[in-house]
């Protein structure tokens, strides 16, 4: 009998005793020596053994649970070697918990025709691999547990990926993996982007799938931008993301040809979006034209500018472009008469053609307001809806509850709309769009339907007053815009700080008692076309409030205008040949000495006041 026979033998004796006689006692196997305290079996390896457990699968294991949930106390403590996770695990009553304090390997799927190369074009021989070098690897989790992904190239090439960790839940999930090292070898042939390095990624040691990845050559392209070609292409809208018609291109000049090697140009993330060209071989001197991709989503609207920046080995210079993020589409409710000479905006003025210079035609012109990169306001859209004229009761404001899905986004009021006095129902649904975020601009006229005091009982209301009072003044007076810098009086038509608006045909709506601590002083009731306060009124004549989006401008037929008028009484709003703000000169019945005639500029104030709700709207306001 050889000398393991006898001692498996010997062992066997010792149980079958133990087992016949009922006996309380200690076992050593091994050795001579007495066994420790408390150990009810001791064995001794003499440095050349060990005790080997019985060794399960997991679908095994989970066999044998089945017949185990029948009899949970009595498996407790039931020890195996798991031959899928690596780990000893007990049954402790209840479940297998593992000894390697995790719960071994996770069981996992990858879906390999997902898996995403970061900056796939940017890998250059002899560049230290970066933190923008990653891969994304999509998997789907059946079992929580740990992994250890690796990612070589099938022919070693000086850098690799790597990822490990534990997954605490099941369900699909995205891995990074960063890229580590420096590649040795660029890619054959230079100028084919899908040869590369086949990669293989491997799940431990469980190969799962193939990738190629084109390693450019590390060799530096000589060239240089020509900033003054540089321009964006396409819409670029908030929250809409990017597609390949959001382009910027720029012309390079190639000073010299290197065998190899890629230009590579992007600019910076501004906003949530950026531009990256594609890796382009320089195979000739002279210019050629680079097209940089965006990629991201828009954040807000507005102009951004991003930094162009290249690899070329010979020019560290960068160019600044300006890329315009449009403003979504607006809505405007507009009442008062579109009859000539045109005093609302909500539709082309009757007895005028296209292009006669009405303020329809200034907003409908898309180099004024729209999405074009000149557009002056960049903004998707304005819906123009015509509240009619006349007097204006509750059911015309029903769209302003919050409830609505036709909300318009602010409301004009000119010449010839208004409201009694009493007219409490529309004083509450006006205040209450102003106080909810939503401008309303009010042009109020001596002669149109309502009263005076109905237009008050609106401002009172709004400023949560009683005291203010509306009085009229002079017919066709001119008023000077104050020195505040406010982007209504300094804005993207023009800076008209200093410079006069005109109130046409009626008289001006002066209002008094305002408590000025809480307004935007436009502008004040003196006359520059009489030397004196209008009608003898001390007030204001245009104002907005502090805190809302409230503005009042005391003449209803603001926007009045005729095609080259000279009447000193009539047409204050002028455009130029090309529908931009214009100053109307020669405008004022008033004929003091040193006063008289102004040149007015009602058209400035209006490109400005409208570009200012669309961004206040929009939420940019200054």
């Amino acid at each position: 009998m050889t000398k393991r026979n006898f001692s498996m033998a010997t062992v066997m004796l010792l149980f079958m005793c133990c087992a016949l006689y009922n006996l309380n006692a200690q076992v050593t196997v091994g050795s001579n020596k007495i066994p420790e305290m408390f150990s009810v079996l001791e064995l001794i390896s003499n440095n050349s053994r060990a005790l080997r457990l019985p060794q399960l699968t997991t679908a095994q294991r989970d066999e044998l649970g089945t017949e185990i949930a029948v009899h949970p106390s009595e498996a407790v403590g039931l020890t195996f070697y798991n031959l899928d996770t690596d780990c000893e695990e007990f049954w402790n009553g209840t479940e297998w918990k593992s000894l390697c304090g995790s719960p071994g390997k996770a069981v996992l799927t990858v879906d390999c025709g997902e898996i995403f190369i970061n900056t796939p074009n940017k890998y250059f021989s002899d560049k230290e691999l970066t933190s923008s070098h990653y891969l994304e690897i999509p998997v789907t989790v059946t079992k929580k547990g740990t992994y250890s992904f690796t990612v070589l190239p099938k022919t070693p090439n000086g850098y690799y990926f790597a990822a490990s960790g534990e997954f605490l839940e099941t369900g699909s999930f995205t891995i990074i993996m960063q890229g580590i090292g420096k590649p040795i070898n660029f890619t054959v042939p230079e100028n084919d982007l899908t040869a590369g390095d086949t990669l293989v990624l491997k799940n431990y040691l469980d190969s799962l799938c193939e990738k190629v990845i084109h390693i450019n050559n590390g060799a530096l392209p000589e060239y240089v931008m020509q900033c003054g070609t540089a321009k964006y292409n396409g819409l670029f809208k908030v929250n809409t993301p990017l597609d390949n018609t959001n382009t910027i291109t720029i012309t390079i000049v190639v000073t010299a040809v290197n065998p190899g090697a890629i230009a590579v140009i992007e600019t910076d993330e501004v906003d949530g979006f950026k531009f990256v060209s594609e890796a382009t071989p320089l195979t000739a001197v002279g210019t050629m034209v680079v097209t940089l991709y965006g990629q991201g989503t828009p954040v807000s609207s507005g102009i951004q500018t991003f930094k162009i920046s290249s690899n070329s080995a010979t020019s560290t210079s960068t160019c600044d472009i300006k890329v315009s993020v449009v403003m979504t589409p607006k809505r405007f409710l507009i009442f008062g008469a579109t009859t000539a000479p045109g005093y609302s905006f909500a539709a082309l003025s009757s007895n005028n053609s296209a292009g006669d210079g009405d303020a329809y035609t200034f907003v409908k012109d898309v180099r004024n307001f729209g999405t074009l990169p000149s557009s002056t306001v960049q903004v998707e859209n304005i819906t123009l809806i015509n509240g009619g004229s006349g007097s204006i009761g509750a059911s015309d404001l029903t769209s302003l509850a919050a409830t609505d899905p036709n909300r318009p986004d602010a409301v004009f009021i000119f010449y010839s709309s208004g409201w009694t006095a009493s007219n409490t129902a529309v004083v509450n649904a006006l205040k209450n769009f102003v106080y909810d975020g939503h401008p309303v601009l009010l042009f109020p006229d001596n002669a149109s339907a309502g009263s005076n005091q109905g237009y008050i009982d609106l401002v009172n209301a709004i400023f949560g007053v009683t005291t203010m009072t509306i009085a009229a003044g002079d017919v066709a007076g001119a008023f000077m815009f104050q020195g505040i810098n406010h982007p209504i009086l300094n804005g993207p038509f023009g800076d008209i700080r200093g410079k006069y608006w005109g109130d046409d045909a009626s008289a001006t709506l002066i209002v008094q008692n305002l408590p000025t601590d809480n307004v935007y002083l436009f502008s004040d009731s003196f006359d520059w076309t009489r030397g004196a306060n209008s009608g003898g009124r001390v007030g204001y004549s245009c104002f907005m409030h502090r805190t809302l989006p409230f503005v009042y401008v005391g003449d209803g037929g603001f926007l009045s205008h005729r095609t080259n008028a000279n009447d000193l009484c009539c047409y204050p709003f002028k455009l130029d040949a090309t529908n931009f703000p214009a100053p109307r000169p020669r405008f004022g019945n008033g004929t003091a000495a040193g006063y008289g005639p102004q040149t007015v500029y009602n058209s400035v104030f209006f490109g400005n006041l409208l570009s200012w709700v669309i961004k206040y709207v929009e939420g940019v306001a200054q």
